[in-house]
């Protein structure tokens, strides 16, 4: 038995080529990279990149805006430094939020 193994890098990279499409503003770029086979997106439909596109770009919207409320209520918390932490809000997309030292 052969087992599918996939790159968790590669996966991450698909991701990021993906936010920085919505960024772009441009669904056909948007479709293109959610149709890298890292992305491992099945069953996409290429009529729908306008809709795709759109979804996303407002998902990834909300994910902003949510994690600028995480943000201020942090810095009331633990008077913005949260031990050490800072919020990189350039890096808030599909994938996870990341936090650097300052």
């Amino acid at each position: 038995m052969r087992c599918n193994i996939f790159s968790l890098s590669s996966v991450h990279a698909a991701v990021i080529a993906i936010n920085e499409a919505i960024d772009h503003g441009v669904p056909e770029g948007t479709m293109a990279a959610m149709q890298n086979p890292n992305a491992m997106l099945i069953n996409l439909d290429t009529n729908g990149a306008q809709q795709y596109h759109d979804t996303l770009y407002h998902a990834k919207g909300e994910k902003v805006a949510n994690s600028r409320k995480r943000v201020c209520s942090q810095q009331t918390v633990c008077g913005g430094s949260c031990a050490g932490f800072r919020w990189r809000e350039k890096n808030v997309g599909l994938g996870h939020i990341m936090l650097q030292r300052p």
